[in-house]
């Protein structure tokens, strides 16, 4: 869920009173964690004047049509060719260009695998969401299960002072699979969490996985 992310990553907090604030997210979906976050955004009278939210999936989804900001995302949808699309969600004009003065959120859309994209991406990250490629279906792992080599791209994006979330599954050897959601900050782990992007365990962690963070 988008607000076990924004948590993690000490959102609405962190971008309180800042001009602009990057997430990174390796995974889009049907766009959920967007809409969430850009809800709460919009929310929070003390927001950042610029949100970029940057997305990376080779397959995005059109988001359902249910609300005001789903029906946004819908009408800015653009054809799903390779590559990078700019979409300006709040705040936007008629001519589509970024609003003026300022206060609005940019989605960046990856359409694409992540080893491809990642590496010609120019940001600085505040927050990073990183989750398979279909966030809703989790179709696939993180990408190359965050070896060090995918660590040491992520840190050359990494702004001072940034967080992420790591959508993943428990190394314990144990029927359940628990999936969980692992906050880190400053290269060490902060938190571990249930994720309830598995239904069958639903947000679920024992007691021993909570705590090994402290062992590693």
């Amino acid at each position: 869920m988008a607000t076990a992310f924004m948590a993690g990553n000490g959102l609405p907090a962190r971008w309180q009173g800042r001009t602009h604030f990057v997430i990174l997210a390796t995974g889009f979906g049907q766009g959920l964690d967007v809409l969430a976050t850009w809800a709460a955004w919009r929310a929070d009278p003390r927001r950042c004047d610029r949100l970029t939210y940057i997305a990376i999936d080779p397959c995005p989804q059109p988001p359902a049509a249910t609300d005001e900001a789903s029906r946004r995302l819908a009408s800015l949808w653009p054809p799903m060719t390779p590559g990078w699309h700019h979409l300006w969600l709040d705040d936007t004009p008629d001519s589509g260009e970024p609003p003026h003065p300022h206060q609005h959120l940019q989605l960046m859309l990856g359409v694409g695998d992540v080893a491809e994209l990642l590496p010609s991406l120019l940001a600085s990250v505040d927050a990073f969401y990183l989750v398979g490629h279909h966030t809703e279906a989790r179709d696939q792992a993180l990408p190359q299960d965050l070896t060090p080599s995918w660590v040491s791209r992520l840190n050359r994006l990494a702004a001072p002072g940034a967080t992420a979330v790591v959508d993943t599954e428990c190394p314990l050897d144990c029927p359940d699979s628990c999936s969980l959601s692992v906050t880190v900050q400053q290269g060490r782990i902060a938190a571990i969490d249930g994720s309830r992007r598995n239904p069958v365990t639903n947000g679920f962690i024992c007691a021993k996985v909570r705590r090994f963070g402290d062992r590693v």
